[in-house]
């Protein structure tokens, strides 16, 4: 009911030091559940950078990989161009600065 302050009274079915005893645990329930939950959101929040980051590496350490892949198999075509190259007596041929044809305009190459 309003008073003539203009304040408004609860009724209330407990007596109010139980009301209060109950008011308190549920609030102190309220509090340690949202510390809990932000003590998971933070540790989720520091998994997930460390994968992110773990990640990162990972795809850095495979394009490394990839480029070495890469180095690795011109080398391969190198030697067996050398080794065509000597068996068809052609060993001792100067190829520095030559530049590989990829079809004449007469006959353009299939491959490219």
């Amino acid at each position: 009911m309003l008073e003539q302050t203009g304040s408004f009274q609860p009724h209330l079915n407990l007596a109010p030091a139980e009301f209060f005893a109950q008011l308190t645990e549920q609030h102190l329930l309220a509090a340690i559940t949202e510390v809990f939950h932000r003590s998971l959101m933070a540790e989720s929040r520091f998994r997930l950078n460390h994968i992110d980051g773990a990640s990162r590496r990972m795809e850095r350490r495979a394009a490394e990989l990839k480029r070495k892949q890469s180095l690795v198999r011109q080398e391969e075509i190198i030697e067996e161009i050398e080794a065509i190259l000597a068996g068809a007596g052609l060993d001792g041929i100067e190829t520095a600065g030559v530049k590989p044809v990829y079809g004449t305009p007469d006959k353009p190459c299939k491959h490219r």
